[in-house]
């Protein structure tokens, strides 16, 4: 029954790189939390494999149960 509610921290459009984003992974490192965004090609010679990471801030990680 809870409700949870998020915020738009990031938008994938044109003229960027938006092919079939389709994979999302945590992790951490020594500098805190780290979220990894993939695509594949899908065999198309129109589309990219491409691996994003971005670094987030150390306060957007908690030990705290999910509500």
């Amino acid at each position: 029954g809870a409700v949870l509610r998020g915020a738009v921290v990031a938008a994938f459009e044109r003229p960027g790189p938006v092919d079939n984003l389709e994979a999302l992974a945590l992790s951490s490192d020594a500098d805190g939390p780290v979220l990894w965004i993939a695509s594949d090609d899908n065999h198309l010679p129109v589309q990219r494999t491409l691996l994003y990471r971005f670094a987030l801030p150390p306060e957007w990680l908690s030990d705290a149960p999910a509500p």
